[in-house]
């Protein structure tokens, strides 16, 4: 005995060992698939985002093409009779 420690087998030993290994990589394996899947919901939160972000820019352009034309004053021609115009 050394210093009053009593020697444990070197089977029992390498039990404990192993158990500890197989722990550790059981709990390192959880976090893996729980870190995968966080990652997985961010990108698919991603791509929603994305493609809401790219409707509405196509929105928009379409709404800039139209705006004009309801914006825009009706461009009036001059007839040269006083109180006549002709809208175009």
């Amino acid at each position: 005995m050394k210093h009053g420690r009593t020697q444990t087998a070197p089977d029992a030993l390498t039990e404990q060992r192993l158990h500890l290994v197989e722990r550790q990589l059981a709990d390192t394996s959880r976090r893996h698939i729980a870190a995968a899947r966080a990652q997985a919901k961010a990108e698919q939160q991603t791509a929603a985002l994305l493609l809401t972000v790219g409707w509405l820019l196509r929105a928009y352009t379409v709404l800039a093409r139209i705006r004009p034309l309801y914006v825009a004053p009706e461009r009036v021609l001059d007839t040269g009779t006083p109180g006549v115009e002709v809208g175009q």
